[in-house]
């Protein structure tokens, strides 16, 4: 299970359409826009956000202090919708495609 933290600060809880396979590629785009852009939180879960919302109204406040507690950065700041997710909710096989630029 992952965790969507929308822009008013509201959480869902996402599972991916095949449990076996993890969250694909395009599941992510679908939740938070494209690009994507991974954020490494620690060893285990990543944020996934679309790093081309530049919007100050779109500012996520939830997700901003989530982000902050693990960089302890304080100009940290995410905008639009981010996605909590565990290293085993991830599909890595498309995954890997997409970060080479294969795809």
């Amino acid at each position: 299970m992952a965790t969507l933290i929308k822009v008013d600060g509201s959480e869902i809880e996402i599972h991916p359409l095949n449990s076996e396979q993890g969250l694909l590629p395009n599941e992510m785009v679908c939740l938070v826009g494209q690009p994507v852009h991974f954020i490494c939180l620690d060893e285990h879960s990543v944020m996934v956000v679309n790093n081309n919302t530049t919007a100050p109204q779109l500012k996520n406040y939830r997700a901003t202090k989530v982000l902050q507690s693990f960089t302890g950065d304080e100009q940290d700041a995410v905008r639009g919708p981010a996605l909590l997710v565990g290293e085993a909710e991830i599909h890595v096989e498309s995954w890997n495609l997409v970060l080479s630029g294969d795809s």
